[in-house]
């Protein structure tokens, strides 16, 4: 549970994504960077595993803002997000519980195997929230599909505008996060439908646009695709031994 924690805290920093499609500036990633040490060495139960998170944590965090070529920022922040979320998963079980953990369970009254499923649900919650949106973003790009801002490229077929383009990530980040909660919380397919047919309506004049047809169908389909992975993950771990 204590890496489940850092994991936690590191998801809740990355949402800063969300509203940079370039580079972190230097003063909000350095703040950020900072904070993710603090909670490594919080976290970590020993002096081993602390050297272990942190070096991950700002070679994925720092790395892929600094390190690495401007192009292909959404895969090294991906690549990024793995390097510290698989060996993290790995060790979870392994890791015994930290002082934080031993106050939360005493203050809260929660028995380890509730709070290991809470921790669970809230880690696919935010993962569907934006780490999904990387591969999507990937995906777009490299078949072509990927939006230009109508005041950086008027001659691109797939050209929106910047409020545009904002409130689909808004309306893409509330879908996921709609049937995420649905499927774990109820298993219920029925609201895959519910959302592409409110979503079909929404887009529907829109739809008569071949590029934009395209570019809405294939990162709709590839969000939903990732939450229904994700949702099933989750329920995996969390189901009765």
């Amino acid at each position: 549970m204590a890496v489940f924690t850092f994991l936690i805290i590191y998801l809740l920093c990355r949402l800063v994504h969300l509203r940079h499609d370039e580079r972190l500036p230097t003063l909000p990633l350095a703040s950020l960077c900072g904070l993710l040490a603090i909670a490594a060495l919080l976290c970590s139960t020993s002096m081993i595993m602390w050297a272990l998170l942190l070096p991950l944590t700002l070679l994925g965090f720092w790395g892929a803002e600094r390190l690495l070529p401007a192009r292909g920022l959404n895969e090294w922040r991906l690549i990024g997000l793995l390097l510290v979320l698989l060996p993290a998963l790995v060790l979870q079980s392994s890791v015994p519980a930290g002082p934080l953990l031993t106050w939360l369970l005493t203050s809260t009254g929660l028995t380890p195997q509730a709070l290991h499923h809470a921790a669970w649900i809230l880690l696919g919650f935010l993962l569907v929230a934006h780490e999904a949106n990387l591969p999507i973003r990937s995906l777009l790009r490299w078949s072509g599909l990927a939006p230009r801002h109508a005041d950086t490229d008027e001659t691109c077929d797939t050209v929106i505008d910047r409020q545009e383009y904002n409130a689909g990530r808004m309306i893409g980040l509330m879908e996921r996060w709609l049937m995420y909660a649905v499927l774990v919380a109820a298993q219920n397919y029925n609201v895959i439908a519910f959302v592409l047919a409110a979503k079909g309506f929404a887009r529907f004049r829109q739809m008569d646009q071949r590029a934009f047809a395209e570019y809405v169908l294939i990162g709709t389909l590839a969000s939903t695709l990732f939450t229904v992975l994700i949702s099933l993950l989750i329920l995996r771990m969390i189901a009765p031994a």
